[in-house]
């Protein structure tokens, strides 16, 4: 009862948002068109599936589920990887782009997760940052971060080396705006915010993002 009223919630909020926003979802789980198809029917209009693991890995739902976002209508879907530390930074980037490719999954850009528990070694963490954004680069891959202020200081010490990416943040205010953005790690102005998170929609765990 309480994911169905959950779900009237999410709906209504979607129909009473400005005509101007977009609104879409990351999802961590397989996602079926049937289920993109009941989200489109509420206001989504784009999708961002996770495709690689923090545990380093494909993640093959994920990229069924793009392909599966595209089927069902949406017609803007990214991607994104929660890296592991533990491994190679290309050889993580290069498997992703491989598995997407062999998979037929079509994408817009990738967004490279960066929060959760990482090495102390803030210059080492810039370092990894940097050597994933280099390997999307050489693999010609329009990219971007996710991150917050105090997982970005926490993890590179606020480090500005990424802001020329674009920036997709996390507030989980309910609000459909920037108004709440303060600048870090050399970002002035963001590019997309989650503005709910652990919701569900269409019977999937959802976080819901805003542009």
């Amino acid at each position: 009862m309480q994911s169905f009223l959950l779900v009237i919630c999410l709906t209504l909020l979607l129909s009473l948002s400005s005509v101007d926003a977009t609104i879409g979802v990351d999802v961590s789980q397989p996602t079926s068109v049937t289920q993109f198809k009941c989200m489109y029917s509420n206001g989504v209009r784009f999708a961002v599936p996770r495709v690689y693991e923090e545990v380093g890995q494909c993640d093959g739902g994920g990229i069924q589920s793009i392909k599966n976002a595209h089927a069902a209508g949406i017609q803007y879907v990214d991607g994104y990887i929660y890296p592991d530390t533990r491994q190679s930074a290309s050889a993580q980037i290069n498997a992703m782009l491989s598995c997407l490719r062999s998979g037929g999954a079509q994408f817009g850009m990738i967004w490279l997760d960066i929060e959760g528990s990482w090495p102390a070694n803030k210059a080492g963490n810039q370092a990894f940052i940097g050597a994933l954004s280099a390997a999307l680069d050489s693999a010609g891959v329009h990219h971007g971060v996710y991150t917050s202020s105090s997982q970005w200081s926490a993890i590179t010490d606020n480090w500005g080396g990424m802001s020329h990416l674009p920036l997709w943040y996390p507030h989980w205010d309910g609000g459909e705006n920037f108004g709440d953005f303060s600048p870090f790690g050399g970002w002035s102005k963001p590019a997309m915010k989650q503005y709910r998170g652990n919701s569900n929609l269409c019977g999937v765990g959802v976080d819901l993002s805003w542009y």
